[in-house]
């Protein structure tokens, strides 16, 4: 692709040494055709593009709500990237070092297998015609065989299961076209000749649509709401807050959008689909952190997380699978910072922000796409506080959807989040957008005025 032109960054103003041919072009965008599929109303067919050189760049593709840099009120055409840069689809943030991870990479483009008459193992194993590199996929986890002028789908006794256009597969069953087949967190579709895997769907979009809980809903004296007519929608890498006074909803809001209770009214969505009526298709692809410890304190941290693991994971995983595991869960969750032998170090001995960790870690061994938290950071030191935000950050521009609960945070906490919701009495949702500055203008009419008048 020849982009040689005499450009200028217009975040630095210095002249772009762009070569006549670049070493790779990523474009992205909603259409399918694109190297990197954001398909999310914000953002155009075409969007922008990567480009690869001796330095790499981002131009803007003429989309319709723009590309920012560092900020969304930094408009750019073309600018010089850096991996610690973050930018802005519309509304949609992505972090630089996510796109840059895809360079030299398809994984972020549909995958086609031709099935040729042939059979197709799928599962975690490299040995499989289709590999899933995902903790709650068996290392040979099912199969499409040939059948008469069709094929047939079959589980192979995976530990986490294998779904059928949203229902169990139970046993050997033949596929017609169109039929979706869910592996963990991967959906495949079958096409007659052809599977394709979707690889954008093990990034959860998270829709709450007119949303509302009421307790002693057929009693008139006593009928109270919980919450009211809440409609947001979270994409793939947002890290939200959500906030309000004691009793506004906090935890009922909560507690509907992780599947644990109901709504009497409207519905949560994943990906599109009813998450309660497929609640047993998502669960094992949504992780909750509640306040309360979710381990017992007279074991190891090791012991712990294997046992953790064993229970969740299925049984295929071997002794060293495991313990590979462990080891990158306390490494990304930086607990071994501070304590180089806390793998064999009791639980009860460890810190309060270390348990904190501990309560995540054991929830990331699924790899969950959609992670909730209920106020994570209560009772922490200042220091251990951010440093658990931090690593929640991270898990979001890794494309993890977050949504925690908090109270009373510091600014410099405040500001790591994208978004941030605000409940008030009796359930309603008063504010859901950007944190800064649009909820601090929000709430504050003078903030707001100097704004206006700026």
């Amino acid at each position: 692709m020849n982009i040689a032109e005499a450009v200028y960054c217009e975040n630095c103003g210095n002249k772009l040494a762009v070569e006549a041919s670049a070493t790779q072009v990523l474009r992205i965008g909603r259409e399918p055709d694109n190297e990197v599929v954001l398909d999310f109303p914000m953002i155009s067919s075409y969007h922008a593009r990567l480009i690869y050189g001796k330095e790499t760049l981002i131009e803007d593709l003429g989309s319709s709500n723009g590309t920012f840099l560092n900020g969304p009120d930094n408009r750019i055409k073309r600018a010089r990237l850096k991996r610690e840069d973050l930018l802005y689809f519309g509304t949609y943030r992505v972090s630089a070092r996510r796109l840059m991870r895809n360079l030299g990479s398809s994984q972020n483009s549909d995958l086609v297998i031709n099935l040729a008459h042939e059979e197709v193992l799928i599962g975690r194993s490299s040995d499989c015609t289709l590999t899933l590199d995902h903790p709650l996929v068996s290392a040979h986890h099912a199969s499409v065989t040939p059948d008469g002028g069709g094929y047939r789908v079959m589980d192979l006794n995976s530990g986490n299961g294998t779904f059928l256009n949203s229902e169990p597969l139970l046993r050997s069953t033949a596929l017609t076209v169109g039929d979706q087949i869910m592996i963990g967190p991967y959906l495949v579709v079958y096409r007659g000749n052809e599977l394709l895997m979707k690889s954008a769907w093990h990034r959860f979009k998270l829709d709450i649509r007119n949303l509302s809980v009421v307790v002693n809903i057929d009693d008139p004296q006593r009928r109270k709401t919980l919450l009211d007519d809440i409609s947001l929608v979270l994409y793939p890498g947002e890290f939200c807050g959500l906030m309000g006074l004691a009793g506004a909803g906090k935890s009922t809001l909560m507690k509907a959008a992780n599947g644990y209770m109901r709504p009497s009214f409207g519905g949560v969505f994943i990906n599109g689909m009813d998450f309660h009526s497929h609640y047993d298709q998502f669960r094992t692809s949504v992780g909750y952190v509640p306040q309360e410890d979710i381990f017992h304190k007279d074991l190891t941290v090791a012991q712990a997380l294997r046992y953790a693991a064993l229970l969740r994971l299925g049984p295929d995983l071997s002794k060293a699978e495991i313990d590979r595991l462990i080891d990158e869960l306390l490494e990304r969750l930086a607990m071994l910072d501070t304590n180089a032998q806390i793998r064999d170090t009791r639980i009860a001995d460890i810190s309060g922000g270390q348990k904190r960790r501990m309560n995540i870690a054991i929830e990331l061994l699924t790899e969950p796409a959609i992670f909730y938290l209920d106020e994570p950071t209560s009772g922490l030191s200042s220091e251990d506080a951010v440093i658990v935000m931090k690593i929640l950050r991270k898990m979001a521009d890794d494309g993890k959807t977050i949504l925690l609960t908090l109270h009373q945070p510091s600014m410099e906490i405040y500001e790591m989040m994208d978004n941030v919701i605000y409940l008030h009495k009796g359930g309603n949702m008063v504010y859901y957008g950007p944190t800064v500055p649009d909820s601090l203008t929000f709430s504050n009419p003078v903030l707001r005025s100097l704004e206006e008048t700026s």
